[in-house]
């Protein structure tokens, strides 16, 4: 098994109710919060298993249910690697108003994927 590199997945779930998400995956799947936004955000932890859930929002016409975010140490270096790749970048790598950068893609089959620094 190779040794970690500092590469983080989250999940990020799009719902309808967080409060009702939060409970399942709490009480059901023993995941432990681990921050909560009055916006509706709310992080989730179990052992490396990482959740986000954020209110459903519609984008081109359709919701969004779900994004893959992968943190990475050097999301600058990220970037130009997908830049040289020629894979499309769907935002620009962008500084967040919360302090991280971030940029999205999607794949091939339409899910969203966004890469953010730590």
């Amino acid at each position: 098994m190779p040794a970690n590199d500092g590469t983080s997945l989250t999940v990020e779930l799009f719902v309808a109710d967080a409060a009702a998400a939060r409970d399942f995956y709490v009480g059901v799947l023993g995941f432990t919060v681990v921050r909560e936004e009055a916006n509706g955000w709310v992080a989730l932890e179990r052992g490396a298993a990482r959740i986000a859930l954020l209110p459903r929002k519609v984008e081109a016409g359709a919701p969004r249910t779900f994004e893959l975010t992968l943190s990475v140490d050097d999301v600058e270096a990220q970037a130009a690697a997908v830049a040289a790749s020629g894979w499309p970048l769907h935002s620009p790598l962008k500084r967040r108003p919360w302090g991280q950068q971030d940029f999205r893609i999607v794949d091939p089959d339409g899910h969203g994927v966004r890469v953010t620094s730590p």
